[in-house]
C-alpha cells in the first residue's frame, strides 16, 4: 500500500506541475492576444476581418472612429446591408478576388466616412485561416492625402502614357510597314493619317505630302471603272465611306491629271463610329493591282490569239476535209481520211475552247448570265443537236414534265452535261444505255448521268474533277484532262455542287446540283 500510495502522489504532483504550466502558457497566450488586439485596435491603420461569406467578424477602433460604427454593430453583416451598392459592389470584387487566388490584393479604394463624404484608401486585403481551418478575408488600409493620392495619381498615369506611348510606337511601325495603302479622314474630309505604302501607290514623296482635304485629291485624280467610264466624285471610295457605306475590293482605275501615270486600285472601305453611333472617321484601304491587271490583260490577249489566230487555219483544215468528205464518193480510203481529219481537228478545237474556258473561269473572266430553264426541254434541245456528234440513240431520259426550272446560263449548263453525256457515252460500250435523271431535292434540282460503262477505280476517283487529272482507264480516249474540271467550275459558279460514285466494271454515275428557280 505504502508503495502504492507514494507512486499515486508522484503521479499528482506531476499532473499539478503540467497544469501550472498550462496555465502560464493560456496566460501568455491571453497577454499576446490582449496585446496583439491593443496593437491593432489602436494602429493608426484601419484594420477589418471579415469570413468567407463576406459578414464581418473584426473591426479596429480606428475603422471604428473613421466610420463612427461599432463593431457591436456590424458583426456578422455584409457590405451590402452596411454601405451603399456601388461601394459594397467594389468590396464583394476585392474580397472575391483575395479567396479565389489565395493571394493578397492591394488597391485604391473609395469609402464613405462617417459624415457621408468620399476618402480614398491604401488597402491590402490577405487570407487566413483560424484553428479550425475556417477561411478568412484581413485587410489593411491607410488613409490617401490628397497630396498622397494625387502622387500615386500621377506615377499611374505617368505609367499609364508610358504604356500608351509605347504602344503608339508600336501600331505606329505596323501601320507604316503594311503593304496595303491606308487613309484615315476626318469628318471635314481632312486627311489626318496616311501611311508611306498609300503615299507609295498614290505617286506622292511621302505620307506628310498626302495629309490635305479630299477635295485636293479631286482635282488632282481621275478615277475610272474597269471598262473605262469615269466615276463621279460622289461616287468616289472615299464619298461612299462618308455616307457610311462599307465596301471591299472593290477594283477601279486610277489616273493622275499632272503626270498622267495610272494605276489599277483594289478599294475597301469602312466608317469609324463613337459609342453613340455617329460616324467619326473613315478609313479607306488601297491596294496596288497594278502588276496583276497587265498579267490579265496579257491572258486575255493570249486567249484572243488562241481562240482566233490558231482556230482560223484549223477552221479552213475542217472546212477542206469536209469538202473531200461530200467529193470522195468513189473512194472509201478518202472518205476515211477525210473523216480523220474532220475528227482531229473537232478534238483539237474542243482542246482549245478547254484550255480558254478553264483559264477565264479561274480568273473570274467567264460571264454567267443566269434566267430560268426547263431542264428538260434544255437535255431534249441538246440531244436533238447533237445526234452528227453523239450517240444519242442509246440516251435515255428519267425527267418529270412537272420538275420545276433551275436558275442558271443555259448555255453554261449545256456545255456541262454535254461533257457528262460524251464522257458517259466514250467510257461505256455501245450496246449499252446512257440514264440521265433529274429531281427535286429541297431547293435544289439534283441531275445525274449514268453509264454501265468500264467504271473509276477507287485510287482514281477523288481526283477525278482535278484539272489536267489522267484517269487509268481507256488511255487511248484521254484528252487534257480539263474537261470534268470545267464541268465541275462551271457548276460550282451556279451555286451548286458536283461528285461521282463509281465502281470498276459496273459504271459511273455523275451527280450535280443546280439551284432551282
Amino acid at each position: 500500500m505504502s508503495r502504492l500510495r507514494r507512486s499515486t502522489e508522484a503521479q499528482l504532483r506531476q499532473l499539478a506541475e503540467q497544469n501550472e504550466q498550462l496555465r502560464a502558457q493560456n496566460d501568455v497566450l491571453r497577454e499576446n492576444e490582449k496585446r496583439l488586439e491593443a496593437f491593432m485596435y489602436n494602429s493608426p491603420a484601419v484594420a477589418w476581418a471579415k469570413d468567407e461569406v463576406g459578414r464581418y467578424v473584426y473591426l479596429s477602433r480606428t475603422f471604428e472612429e473613421h466610420h463612427g460604427v461599432r463593431l457591436e454593430d456590424w458583426r456578422g453583416k455584409t457590405d451590402f446591408e452596411l454601405r451603399p451598392p456601388e461601394i459594397a459592389e467594389e468590396q464583394q470584387k476585392y474580397d472575391l478576388a483575395v479567396l479565389t487566388s489565395g493571394q493578397a490584393v492591394e488597391a485604391v479604394e473609395a469609402t464613405l466616412d462617417s459624415d457621408g463624404v468620399r476618402c480614398y484608401w491604401w488597402s491590402s486585403r490577405f487570407p487566413f485561416h483560424d484553428a479550425a481551418g475556417r477561411r478568412y478575408v484581413g485587410g489593411l488600409s491607410m488613409a490617401l492625402t490628397e497630396r498622397k493620392l494625387g502622387d500615386l495619381m500621377a506615377g499611374r498615369l505617368r505609367e499609364a502614357v508610358t504604356e500608351a506611348e509605347r504602344n503608339r510606337a508600336q501600331l505606329e511601325a505596323v501601320f507604316q510597314a503594311m503593304n496595303d495603302g491606308v487613309v484615315i479622314s476626318d469628318m471635314d474630309g481632312n486627311f489626318i493619317l496616311v501611311n508611306e505604302a498609300e503615299a507609295r501607290v498614290s505617286g506622292f514623296k511621302s505620307a506628310e505630302d498626302m495629309k490635305r482635304t479630299r477635295s485636293y485629291f479631286g482635282e488632282v485624280y481621275e478615277i475610272a471603272y474597269p471598262d473605262g467610264r469615269l466615276v463621279p466624285f460622289d461616287e468616289w471610295p472615299i464619298a461612299r465611306v462618308f455616307r457610311g457605306e462599307s465596301f471591299s475590293d472593290w477594283e477601279l482605275r486610277g489616273r493622275r491629271k499632272d503626270t498622267g501615270q495610272e494605276w489599277f486600285y483594289s478599294f475597301s472601305g469602312q466608317p469609324v463610329r463613337d459609342e453613340r453611333g455617329n460616324q467619326i472617321l473613315a478609313v479607306i484601304i488601297t491596294r496596288d493591282i497594278t502588276a496583276r491587271r497587265r498579267i490579265e490583260e496579257q491572258r486575255e490577249d493570249f486567249l484572243r490569239a488562241l481562240s482566233h489566230d490558231i482556230r482560223n487555219p484549223l477552221g479552213i483544215i475542217l472546212g477542206q476535209a469536209q469538202m473531200i468528205q461530200r467529193l470522195g464518193d468513189r473512194t472509201d480510203l478518202m472518205r476515211k481520211s477525210a473523216q480523220a481529219i474532220v475528227t482531229s481537228a473537232r478534238r483539237i478545237d474542243l482542246m482549245i475552247q478547254d484550255l480558254v474556258d478553264s483559264i477565264r473561269l479561274e480568273s473570274g473572266q467567264l460571264r454567267i448570265e443566269k434566267r430560268a430553264v426547263d431542264v428538260r426541254s434544255l437535255v431534249v434541245d441538246l440531244l436533238e443537236r447533237a445526234k452528227v456528234s453523239m450517240d444519242i440513240g442509246r440516251v435515255r431520259l428519267q425527267i418529270p414534265a412537272d420538275l420545276p426550272k433551275v436558275y442558271v446560263d443555259p448555255d453554261r449548263i449545256e456545255r456541262v452535261l454535254t461533257n457528262l453525256i460524251s464522257n458517259a457515252l466514250k467510257y461505256s460500250a455501245a450496246e449499252t444505255d446512257v440514264l440521265i435523271n433529274a429531281k427535286l431535292s429541297d431547293k435544289e434540282v439534283l441531275i445525274s448521268v449514268t453509264d454501265r460503262g468500264v467504271g473509276i477505280g477507287s485510287e482514281d476517283l477523288p481526283h477525278i474533277l482535278e484539272r489536267f487529272y489522267q484517269p487509268k482507264v481507256c488511255p487511248a480516249a484521254r484528252g487534257l484532262g480539263l474537261g470534268l474540271y470545267i464541268t465541275k467550275m462551271l457548276v460550282e459558279a451556279h451555286g451548286g455542287r458536283i461528285w461521282a460514285e463509281s465502281e470498276v466494271g459496273k459504271g459511273s454515275t455523275f451527280y450535280c446540283t443546280l439551284p432551282a428557280a
